[in-house]
């Protein structure tokens, strides 16, 4: 458990120092929301959705529906700002709020799913480091984009640390069975809709799908290795 807080911390550190990737994520950013697509994707398939179904089973089938409410809630969201909002500058201002808390709900998951493959197997979440430092790299010009926007540094300092938060959250709700595993599944289903509709750019260009399967790959390989072994 330690482990996966100390990870997290040294993630919430590069969000800190974000600016530092700006030129560089500006450049490749489609590439590296390919690549940190496929790395989602697959942790999500692989190992988070499996272990939350392993979990649940032996309290009720009836949890399942928590990962469809992430996924209903996060859909709503983004349908309510089309339908209701008429201007421009209101719907980018709408826009940008989701995009925070896409962002947040994005990298908290990432801290809470660190602790929580920790307990479960901490070799994953060793292995799962370095893609996660990729996706956090990719991210860099969406948070340097809401600190030049924001009057204050409020936001920055909580979207940099939303790992962190993501990481402590997992470690007290651990104390807590049904409430870690409502987070879990509500977690689960809101970061497929996150992969689907705002990591995965729209018109995939080819050289960008092979960095997705690359992503895919090298996240699969190890993964597959501790299940079998």
């Amino acid at each position: 458990m330690i482990l996966g807080l100390i990870l997290a911390f040294i993630l919430t550190l590069l969000h800190f120092a974000s600016g530092f990737f700006v030129k560089f994520t500006k450049k490749y950013n489609p590439k590296l929301l390919s690549f940190s697509a496929g790395i989602l994707i697959a942790i999500l398939f692989l190992e988070i959705f499996p272990s939350f179904v392993e979990k649940i089973i032996p309290i009720s089938p009836a949890l399942f529906i928590l990962p469809l409410l992430g996924f209903v809630s996060f859909h709503s969201i983004r349908a309510y700002n089309i339908k209701h909002i008429q201007t421009k500058k209101a719907l980018k201002k709408r826009f940008r709020k989701s995009h925070i808390l896409a962002f947040f709900i994005e990298h908290f998951t990432i801290g809470f799913t660190l602790v929580s493959l920790t307990i479960i197997n901490p070799s994953i979440s060793i292995f799962l480091f370095i893609p996660f430092i990729l996706l956090t790299i990719s991210s860099s010009i969406i948070l340097n984009i809401i600190d030049k926007t924001s009057k204050t540094n409020i936001p920055k300092i909580i979207l940099a640390s939303s790992t962190l938060i993501g990481a402590i959250a997992g470690m007290i709700l651990t104390f807590n069975n049904i409430i870690y595993l409502a987070t879990l599944g509500y977690a689960t289903g809101a970061l497929f809709y996150i992969i689907s509709r705002d990591i995965i750019p729209a018109e995939e260009k080819k050289e960008n799908m092979i960095f997705f399967y690359i992503g895919l790959i090298l996240t699969m390989i190890p993964i597959l290795i501790s299940i079998l072994y």
